[in-house]
């Protein structure tokens, strides 16, 4: 080879070593992952039953506009769970945490007299706490914590 500084730059060629295939995923995170999804269905659903409570107009826009950015961002997070992503789970204790205060007003206004709260708007409610505090166990567990370091480096 030359040393002229018109000379193709030398590079040394080799095959590149496969990645070591992803850790299997435990059956905890498994029904963690299916649980944070049906309460996301029961979200939506959730929302959709207030927005119908709404009158046509800048409320209703508004109000549609930050849920669908809120369902953005909460399935943009469930998806780096999925995936085995440790922030995405830390992310997902501190979403549920801002939830547990939806779920109280949620609550707290069906005890004033006079109440327009709908039985299932509180049976969803409930039931989305439920499903949200399984799923969070399920997630600090032992078997989680150790594949959440395991995918740690993936991608």
């Amino acid at each position: 080879m030359s040393d002229s500084p018109y000379a193709p730059p030398r590079t040394s060629v080799a095959d590149i070593e496969p990645a070591a295939p992803a850790p299997p995923r435990p059956a905890a995170i498994d029904l963690a992952v299916t649980l944070i999804w049906i309460d996301f269905g029961i979200g939506i659903t959730a929302s959709v039953l207030q927005l119908a409570k709404l009158q046509v107009g800048a409320g209703l826009a508004l109000a549609a506009a930050i849920y669908i950015i809120v369902f953005g961002i909460s399935a943009w997070v469930y998806v780096g769970v999925t995936n085995g992503r440790n922030w995405a789970r830390n992310a997902y204790f501190i979403l549920i945490a801002l939830s547990f205060f939806g779920t109280a007003a949620v609550l707290l206004r069906h005890l004033r007299p006079g109440d327009q709260q709908s039985a299932l708007d509180i049976l969803l409610a409930l039931a989305g706490l439920c499903l949200e505090i399984y799923a969070v166990v399920l997630l600090l567990g032992r078997p989680a914590r150790e594949w959440f370091h395991e995918m740690k480096g993936r991608g």
